[in-house]
Formats: C-alpha cells, structure tokens, sequence
C-alpha cells in the first residue's frame, strides 16, 4: 500500500499508510471473505484514506504528482531475485541436470 500512496501523494505516503492500517484495524470486524480477498479490501481502505486526505487537502489527484522513487521497489527487486547460494544451473532452469553420470 505504501507505493499506492507514495504514487499518489508522495509527501504524505507515510502518515497515510499508517492512517490506513489504523482504520483497518478498528474496522477489521467489517472484512467478509466472502466479498473478495483481504488485498481487495485493504486497498478499498486505502483509496478511502487518500480520497479523505484529498477532501482535506484539497489536492488533484489528477495533476501529474513530482517523481517519487519507491523504496520498495529495491526490496522486491530483491526478492524476485534467485538467491546467491543456488548452483548456476538452477538459476536458468528449475531442475539442474545431473553431475558427472551421478
């Protein structure tokens, strides 16, 4: 959610990230699996967080917002990278070939 808000309201992504998981929480008796999955509902959270800040700031949203560098960007980056401890072959090929006749 914080690069939602870091893309909409650069400035503000961090104090609106945290206003959104306050109101998840004391709302989180309202969530019904049966609707949709819980990422669903936390972004309706979200969206209605930022369109409050927006009453109150009186921001457009639609103006194109300062370039924003995400910081999770490099942790994802990361994560969808295979680990470094992994034999060569198994970074190109989910089943390596086998050793030396082994």
């Amino acid at each position: 959610m914080h690069g939602y808000f870091a893309r909409r309201v650069p400035g503000a992504a961090d104090d609106l990230l945290a206003e959104a998981w306050l109101q998840a929480f004391a709302a989180r008796r309202t969530f019904d699996a049966s609707r949709g999955s819980a990422r669903g509902w936390l972004f309706g959270v979200a969206r209605n967080v930022l369109a409050g800040h927006v009453r109150r700031t009186g921001r457009d949203t639609t103006a194109p917002a300062p370039a924003a560098s995400d910081p999770w960007q490099a942790v994802d980056q990361r994560l969808d990278a295979p680990p470094r401890w992994l034999p060569r072959c198994a970074k190109r090929s989910p089943i390596c070939p086998p050793r030396n006749g082994s």
